[in-house]
């Protein structure tokens, strides 16, 4: 079969645009994704990290803690009462002066060197240099890692220094110590000259007496190993990543004056972040002025980075983990270009498959198409034949409705003019009930009113009427034809005054009980209308209120006035049981439809049809138990009024 390219390039073309859009869609959805995934990782590793600086630098002071209170170290001190309380002129909370130029040589116990010294040993990575201060301040003893070494395979050993001892402002000390009593130990961030940043422990010495301070441990903790460790621990081994990037994850540890304490490329630490990481300057802002968030940033290069901050606690010292975002983003490049690439042939193979298709089936519908069409010509013996499995249902399906329709045809040719005859005596039918209800209500008043003359009178002009509607329902029995062709005159402008008066005296008056009546109608009331016919819609109307009210006393209104804009209405309201909400929008107006015992249901639909054959409306407003109002709507018969 021979492809035709119109049809072959239009279904490429949609086929192709579906799936490029498809590709943007998940695109953007695994970008959305992997960005929350890396947010959360983020803000995951930051805390697990700042967690970890807490506990260790906890666990920290507690090892502090009891070196402070070694018994050795108490003796020591307690037998090496201060020379002076504190120098003049030192101020509480600020370094010491320097202490004693010359001091005597103080032979350290031997018990309490070799502790000092496995201290320092054993946590080389992490202290620097540890010093004891007396009561006042003074520098007693001064211990360093000895760095002088030249063998590699050499064991380290400390230098305890008891004279000669560095100037006191170079050894430091919080001197908040002196009046500690809960041997808590007292933290200053200082950046040492040989150990880079440094956290400053001055941790009290409680004396035997409960509460009494007699010295000071100064213990030098270097912060650089401790955040390399516990960010190596956190991110994996030195150039492990998550991503297969050695740059993926990157550490900052930076201080409240806009210093970097720490970064995983170490040849950034120690610098401002305004000369080592311009592009992480918003950042750096973000991180002085709020606790915890996420922002991104670009470096040097251009790359994109996301980093999740947090502060460290009270050290004026935050806390950053950084990614490269672009390096996240390239699992769903890769699944895009895939995507894309395979959209070509995808789109080639699927168009051609559908091409064919829809020529094959393109040839069974044309042939369905014009035997449809032949059809609905009225050309019913067609038979539809088609070659394509897919499209003999439908055939079938046709043909079985062609057969159906003929013999419909035939059914409804049978039953029509039977439905016709039915609609005409429906429709006699109720105009004769209407007429002999209205005996029916002459007959009962005049068995008690006979001996009125007036009253005989009025119910001979009554009989007269009634007898003229009995002849005229007769003519129409007998010429079907015209009766239900609709054939009516044309309308004239006719006061309807006259005619709802006439009414009202033929048919309210005479009722069993005359029910309160009361007519709210101008002199003149002039409408397009045919008088017959309108004068019937009347007639219904006022018998449905009235029969709706019963036997009981009621109320009867009957008004009437211009509109406006060419139009003239009249209303008819009683205070019967009212009609349901469910039944007016449902039921009111459709034939057959009633709520009276016996009535046959074609009153208000042959109302509505006369009064819209007449271009006017019938509206009604009805609530149950308080009663009914019919308004009707008519052209105005007034000259220059339409």
């Amino acid at each position: 079969m021979k492809v035709r390219p119109k049809l072959f390039l239009i279904i490429f073309a949609i086929t192709l645009a579906a799936l490029l859009v498809l590709n943007a869609l998940s695109y953007w959805q695994n970008t959305r994704d992997a960005e929350a995934r890396l947010r959360d990782d983020l803000r995951r590793e930051a805390d697990q990290i700042a967690r970890q600086i807490t506990f260790t630098l906890i666990d920290r002071e507690a090892s502090l803690k009891v070196l402070a209170q070694t018994a050795a170290l108490r003796v020591y001190l307690q037998s090496h009462p201060p020379k002076a309380l504190i120098k003049e002129g030192a101020v509480a909370g600020k370094p010491l002066t320097d202490g004693p130029e010359t001091d005597p040589v103080v032979a350290l116990p031997a018990e309490l060197g070799g502790i000092m010294t496995a201290f320092l040993i054993e946590s080389r990575e992490h202290y620097g240099s540890l010093a004891c201060l007396n009561q006042a301040g003074e520098p007693l003893f001064h211990a360093v890692m000895n760095t002088s070494g030249s063998q590699v395979d050499e064991r380290p050993s400390v230098n305890l220094i008891t004279q000669n001892l560095p100037p006191g402002n170079s050894i430091g000390g919080n001197t908040h110590f002196i009046g500690a009593r809960d041997g808590i130990p007292l933290r200053d961030l200082i950046n040492h000259e040989s150990f880079g940043p440094t956290l400053r422990y001055t941790v009290p010495v409680l004396g035997s007496e409960a509460g009494a301070v007699v010295g000071a441990l100064v213990v030098d903790l270097k912060l650089s190993p401790l955040f390399k460790q516990l960010a190596g621990h956190q991110m994996g081994a030195p150039g492990a990543t998550k991503t297969g990037s050695p740059a993926s994850r990157v550490v900052i540890v930076l201080h409240q004056a806009g210093r970097i304490y720490y970064h995983s490329n170490e040849t950034l630490s120690y610098q401002s972040v305004r000369d080592a990481l311009p592009g992480f300057q918003p950042v750096a802002q973000a991180m002085r002025a709020e606790g915890a968030g996420t922002m991104f940033y670009e470096t040097a290069d251009r790359d994109r980075w996301l980093a999740s901050y947090r502060s460290l606690g009270q050290m004026d010292l935050s806390l950053a983990v950084a990614a490269n975002y672009q390096q996240e983003l390239q699992p769903a490049k890769r699944s895009l270009m895939g995507g894309l690439l395979l959209s070509l042939p995808l789109a080639i193979a699927a168009a051609l498959a559908l091409t064919l298709i829809a020529q094959r089936r393109s040839g069974s519908l044309a042939r369905l198409a014009q035997g449809a069409a032949a059809i609905a010509r009225g050309e019913l013996d067609q038979k539809l034949m088609v070659s394509s499995a897919e499209n003999q249902p439908l055939a079938d399906s046709m043909n079985a409705l062609t057969m159906r329709l003929r013999e419909q045809l035939a059914r409804e040719t049978e039953s029509r003019q039977f439905d016709s005859f039915m609609r005409l005596s429906a429709m006699l039918t109720h105009d004769l009930k209407n007429a002999i209800s209205s005996l029916s209500l002459l007959v009962t008043n005049m068995e008690r009113q006979f001996d009125n003359a007036e009253f005989r009178a009025d119910a001979m002009s009554s009989l007269k009427e009634a007898t003229e509607k009995l002849q005229r329902l007769v003519t129409k029995l007998s010429e079907p034809v015209i009766t239900m062709s609709g054939e009516h005159p044309r309308p004239r402008p006719t006061n309807l005054v006259p005619i709802i008066r006439r009414v009202l005296a033929s048919v309210a008056t005479s009722a069993p009980q005359s029910p309160d009546t009361e007519i709210d109608l101008p002199e003149e009331l002039m409408a397009l209308v045919d008088a017959e016919r309108i004068e019937k819609v009347i007639e219904n109307l006022v018998i449905n209120a009235l029969e709706a009210m019963g036997p009981g006393k009621g109320a009867l209104k009957i008004a009437g006035a211009p509109t406006g804009q060419g139009r003239v209405s009249f209303s008819i309201s009683d205070t019967g049981p009212g009609i349901t909400r469910d039944f007016q929008e449902r039921r009111l107006f459709h034939p057959f439809a009633t709520t009276k015992q016996g009535g046959v249901g074609l009153g208000l639909y042959t109302c509505r049809e006369v009064i819209r054959a007449h271009g006017g409306s019938i509206e009604v407003d009805s609530e149950p138990g308080v009663g009914t109002t019919f308004r009707v709507v008519l052209p105005s018969g007034k000259t220059g009024a339409q």
